[in-house]
């Protein structure tokens, strides 16, 4: 996904002498929230899951072939309210569904007015 997201600033990037106006801002603005979403990808998500594979390989924890894990996270449905199972993940999951989400409709907003841009 980083990759995806670091070759689509790139094009973003090389277009970006191409427009003006509105168009030039809309651009800018998709730059910045890109390498934005980047930096939070290399500094606190990636480095989050990595340091879980590395405790639970250093723990000798079975590690779960690919089937297998679609097996288990297809019928683990444990429910909890405990903000401490999930401080790791608001973070990302704040952004997702919020930043990610508004910015999709933002897609719909601009897609709508392509004309007048």
């Amino acid at each position: 996904m980083a990759v995806a997201f670091f070759l689509v600033g790139i094009g973003l990037c090389r277009l970006l002498p191409e427009f003006d106006g509105p168009a030039r801002m809309v651009l800018a603005v998709t730059i910045a929230g890109i390498a934005g979403y980047l930096a939070f990808l290399m500094t606190i998500d990636v480095p989050m899951y990595l340091n879980r594979w590395r405790a639970k390989v250093a723990d000798g924890s079975k590690l779960l072939r690919p089937l297998d894990g679609l097996r288990d996270v297809s019928t683990r449905w444990v429910v909890t309210h405990d903000l401490a199972e999930w401080k790791d993940e608001i973070a990302w999951m704040s952004l997702y569904f919020s930043v990610a989400v508004w910015s999709s409709l933002a897609l719909c907003v601009v897609y709508r007015l392509l004309t007048q841009l």
